[in-house]
Formats: structure tokens, C-alpha cells, sequence
């Protein structure tokens, strides 16, 4: 029979003892910079009504003036039309492939894509309604 020595459990302690001691008591959690843009760091409105990331990591909104989009430095208020007025943008979604679809969010409803950097608006039969408010736009 082999004598064990009663301290077995010093070695083990030890060890945990190390690895407390050498590892930070916070969380290894990423952290993420947050900050508030408003208008007069650039944004083109204050009140959003919708927002996504692209997969470049160029964040869009849909603001009162339109859609914008922000790369990190520099704001850009995107136009469907050349010839158009902008229009306030309600909701955005990105699609599988990467397109941006946009939808209206005062009459004449109006749905866009957009392909790198290119917008084409899908035309709607206007119905007689009065009043509306769009909750919802999901890509398939």
C-alpha cells in the first residue's frame, strides 16, 4: 500500500490559487463604443425610425429626410429619384443577398432596392385609403 500524503488537495488550490491571480476579475466580454449622433454631429435628423448594418458595417436610417447612411465618418442622404424630392423612410430592411429595401412612410408609398449604390423604386397601384401606417416590411 503507497502512503498519499494529506495534503493532496495543495497542489490543485495552488493552481486555482494562480489562475484567480492572473486573470482579471471582469468579465472577458467584448465591449462595445457606444455613441449618440445627433444633427449637429452630421446626422441629417434626430428622430430615426429605423436602423440596420450592412454587411461592411456602414450603418443606414431611416430619418424624415430620407434614408441615410453613416461609414464611421461621413453622413450620406441617398436619393431613389435624381429628379425627385426626398422622402421621409419608415422602414429598411437588407435582404439575404445584401440588398436594401426601403419603404415609404408618407403617401405615395413607395418600396425601393437598393444594389450597390443603385435605386430602383417598385411601383405601387395606389389604393383610396385614407389613412395608413406602415408596421411592417419583411423581405423573402
Amino acid at each position: 500500500m503507497i502512503n498519499r500524503p494529506k495534503n493532496r488537495f495543495i497542489l490543485p488550490s495552488a493552481l486555482l490559487l494562480v489562475l484567480l491571480c492572473c486573470f482579471p476579475n471582469q468579465p472577458l466580454a467584448q465591449r462595445y463604443q457606444i455613441r449618440t449622433y445627433q444633427e449637429g454631429d452630421g446626422m441629417p435628423t434626430n428622430p430615426v425610425f429605423d436602423a440596420k448594418q450592412d454587411s461592411m458595417g456602414r450603418m443606414w436610417f431611416c430619418t424624415r429626410v430620407g434614408l441615410a447612411s453613416f461609414d464611421g465618418r461621413d453622413w450620406e442622404i441617398h436619393s431613389f429619384h435624381p429628379n425627385a424630392s426626398v422622402q421621409p423612410q419608415a422602414l429598411l430592411e437588407i435582404d439575404s443577398r445584401g440588398a436594401m429595401w426601403t419603404l415609404s412612410s408618407l403617401p405615395p408609398l413607395r418600396l425601393s432596392r437598393g444594389v450597390a449604390g443603385r435605386w430602383n423604386t417598385i411601383p405601387f397601384v395606389q389604393a383610396p385609403i385614407l389613412d395608413y401606417a406602415a408596421v411592417g416590411l419583411e423581405v423573402l
